[in-house]
This record gives C-alpha cells, structure tokens and sequence, in this order.
C-alpha cells in the first residue's frame, strides 16, 4: 500500500512539473506566433488591407497596431489612414519595418497629431514599449483641410 501511495505522489509531482513547464512555454508560442502574425501582416501592400489588431497590455483598450514595409507614407497618408481605420478616442502605432520607425496617430478636436519614433526591436508587442523610442517628428494635420504642420 505504501509503495502504490507513493508512486502515486510521484507522477502527481512529475504531471504538475510539466505542466509549470508548458505555461512558460505557451508563453513563448504566443510571442512567436506574434511575431509571425506582424512579420505576416506587414507583407500587405495598401492602407485598405492593413489590419489594425490590439495591443498586449493595453489596459484601455484604445490601442491598436498595423505593421508595414512602407505602404504608409506619413505624414501624407494620415487622414486617409484615420478615416479608414480609427475610431473616436483610439489610438493607432503604425510599425514600419522599412523605415525603421513607429508611428502614433490620434485625434483630438479635429486635428490628428501624429508623431514618429525610431522603432526599438519587439516593441509592437507590448503597451508598455510601443512608442518608447527617440523622438524623430511631429506633425499636426488638420482633418478637414489637410493641412500639415511639422512641429
């Protein structure tokens, strides 16, 4: 009887290693399979395919991400990017590969203020990073006129 209780102990033991294992691995499946999911998304080739998706971590559930290799031309394709993919207080990261920069754009009272960083590697996968780079531009692009001012 002895001998039956602890084999039974320990397979329980072994089962729940395996599986404290597989979370951290699950873990990593989700960034991997991510990351595939950006590298694939930014193979699209106009702002109309693009696909804004949410951002991990976000705990207002206001950002959204598009990863590009240059579809976007910002600050020219803001407004057309915002009537197509925005809605009122989201606010969108643009991750272009080919330029190495990421974008935000949100709007406020008519006027979309939309400001490049330099992109740091990963960042598009978590709110906490997305847009932490070095400031490049700014510019503030009025909705109905089109105007552009570069700040």
């Amino acid at each position: 009887m002895n001998k039956k209780l602890l084999l039974t102990l320990t397979s329980s033991a072994f089962v729940l290693m395996l599986s404290a294992c597989g979370e951290n691995s699950d873990e990593k499946e989700d960034v991997n399979a991510e990351s595939s999911e950006t590298q694939q998304e930014a193979k699209t080739n106009s702002i109309h395919d693009l696909k804004p998706s949410k951002v991990r971590n976000d705990t207002t559930g206001n950002f959204k991400k598009v990863t590009t290799n240059g579809e976007i031309k910002i600050p020219e394709d803001a407004i057309k990017y915002y009537n197509e993919h925005m809605t009122d207080d989201e606010v969108h990261y643009i991750i272009d590969f080919s330029k190495n920069t990421t974008t935000n754009i949100n709007e406020m009272a008519g006027i979309l203020f939309v400001t490049v960083y330099e992109y740091q590697e990963k960042e598009e996968h978590d709110a906490n990073t997305i847009g932490n780079g070095e400031l490049l531009k700014e510019y503030h692009i009025d909705i109905d006129s089109g105007e552009i001012e570069e700040i």
